[in-house]
């Protein structure tokens, strides 16, 4: 191969493709010291090709394709022993060769290409660049080909695909078009390829693969979700923690990113049947920030991890109510509580309401510290307590022979629900004891990343590809992203992309080489597979 390749290498693209193997059982020796099992995923196949690159000195471009989708590609060119195509410009099919006692034929091979070169050069030979801007013109003898123009030279000679019908190529719109559209678009009708019939999709073929991910198979037995009829785009599920994309017919379903160690973000559009078309607008978001609780028939998508997936509307309200922090604005001016009773009136260093004896107050958040002192009528003592406002974080200490109840509301990094007993720590990282609830809800990943003095609720990047952060009055809290691959195996997050705010596909974000979280894999070896993966997102298209 390396021999065509110093032969060809100024006249023809020449590119190995490694397509799939015979069975299971297969061995793939590499020289006399390497031997490597059956793969039994695509990571595995490009460590072996980049094996075999190295052990061998392979100098030609490898494309792997992948065997874990139906490719019609590899349907149709699959099979063993291996086979060498000479491929025409017109992409016609005018050699192939087998191997010969472990190695092709290279005369054989060698006559091939002469000839096909020699054609191609005809179709060539009469084109001229006098004239000649850059850009891509058609031919002057065949409608359905053209070249491309570059510095006063033609570098490369194209066919428009005759598929089912004429195209023809226009100069004017530099696009190939239907000639039925208009007739006068090849006077001449002089084509170089013929029509070929278009091969028949199954349906199979419009539908994704079986899922393989838990969540994945438990959502496709409650919800049947079609494309059928519907326009590219994004649209809501049965579960306001999931979303569906469509991309030409087909359907792919996806988990909203969730904070580490805590509850999942919601799809910006839960519960509503209408489809979002930007994908600068598709985004999951706090619960809080969609404006509205959960009303979708099933809820959230529970996945601990540790035990089965469930779909539950009361964890939806719960995780709404937990987060509803984030919506509250840190900081502000302070105001007095009123009480029934004979309470006198207090201000907090935290939002909420307090109950001591009989008697209740209520206050806002302070930008000072507040002390919370009542006078009861009622059986009961309150000891003091004090708390600061803002981002900083306060504690509050009750006697344990006290009684009291009530929510003790932000503090800039958590919430949590303060009753009897004693309780003692600052919010988020508070420790705990009798009676007394606490929920932190931050969690921080090996990152230096700080929100000291950035804008509040701004989002950053993270040193992991698949994390970004966002902060809420100075405090960070952070997120992974979504799976981006529910059908391949093995899977892998989107990565954050802090150009448009959004997770997206690896192989879209070159800049990011940082670590992956959760991942043994570099960011190129999955940026790879992704391009492998998906084509049509990585072009764009």
């Amino acid at each position: 191969m390396n021999q065509i390749l110093d032969i060809y290498h100024d006249r023809a693209d020449i590119i190995t493709v490694y397509i799939e193997e015979a069975h299971a059982a297969d061995e793939w020796p590499i020289g006399s010291r390497i031997c490597y099992q059956q793969p039994k995923s695509d990571a595995d196949r490009i460590r072996i090709a980049d094996d075999f690159i190295k052990a061998t000195g392979y100098r030609i471009s490898l494309f792997i394709d992948p065997v874990s989708r139906n490719n019609p590609f590899s349907q149709m060119y699959a099979s063993w022993p291996i086979r060498f195509y000479v491929i025409d410009q017109m992409k016609n099919l005018s050699y192939i060769a087998q191997p010969i006692e472990g190695s092709f034929p290279l005369e054989l091979i060698r006559n091939a290409l002469d000839q096909t070169i020699a054609q191609c050069q005809k179709i060539i030979s009469i084109f001229g660049q006098v004239g000649r801007i850059d850009g891509h013109w058609r031919d002057t003898r065949y409608c359905d080909v053209f070249h491309a123009c570059v510095a006063g030279a033609q570098r490369r000679s194209y066919g428009c695909p005759q598929v089912g019908e004429r195209f023809y190529f226009d100069d004017q719109t530099q696009r190939c078009e239907f000639a039925s559209q208009n007739p006068n678009g090849c006077s001449a009708n002089s084509y170089y390829s013929q029509i070929e019939e278009p091969t028949p999709v199954s349906g199979s073929l419009l539908s994704t693969s079986a899922p393989t991910e838990p969540w994945k198979i438990f959502i496709q037995s409650r919800e049947q979700f079609t494309c059928a009829g519907k326009q590219d785009g994004f649209f809501a599920s049965r579960w306001c923690n999931v979303f569906y994309r469509c991309f030409t017919g087909v359907s792919n379903a996806f988990l909203c990113p969730r904070m580490v160690n805590g509850p999942r973000l919601w799809w910006v559009q839960h519960g509503s049947p209408q489809g979002i078309s930007q994908e600068s607008a598709a985004a999951c978001t706090w619960p809080c920030e969609t404006g509205r609780r959960c009303t979708s028939p099933g809820g959230v998508i529970v996945d601990s991890g540790s035990s089965a997936i469930t779909e539950s509307q009361q964890e939806a309200e719960a995780v709404f109510q937990s987060t509803s922090f984030v919506c509250t604005a840190p900081g502000g001016s302070g105001s007095s509580g009123s009480g029934s009773g004979t309470q006198s009136s207090f201000s907090s260093g935290g939002s909420g309401s307090g109950t001591s004896g009989g008697s209740s107050g209520s206050g806002s958040v302070g930008t000072g510290t507040g002390s919370f002192n009542p006078s009861p009528s009622g059986g009961g003592n309150f000891n003091t307590g004090g708390g600061s406002s803002g981002a900083a974080s306060g504690s509050f200490n009750p006697g344990s022979s006290d009684t009291g109840s009530g929510n003790f509301g932000t503090a800039g990094s958590g919430t949590g629900v303060v009753g009897g007993g004693s309780v003692s720590g600052s919010f988020g990282t508070g420790s705990q004891s009798g009676s007394s609830q606490f929920t932190g809800a931050g969690f921080t990943v090996d990152s230096d990343v700080s929100c000291v003095g950035q804008a509040n609720e701004a989002f950053l990047a993270s040193r992991y590809c698949n994390v970004f952060h966002r902060c809420i009055g100075g405090k960070r809290f952070d997120f992974r992203c979504a799976r981006a691959t529910v059908t391949q195996s093995p899977s892998y997050d989107l990565w954050w992309n802090q150009q448009t705010q959004l997770c997206e596909w690896p192989c879209l974000i070159q800049q990011c080489n940082g670590q992956i979280y959760g991942s043994s894999q570099s960011a190129q070896q999955i940026r790879s597979e992704d391009s492998i993966l998906n084509q049509n997102e990585c072009r764009g298209t």
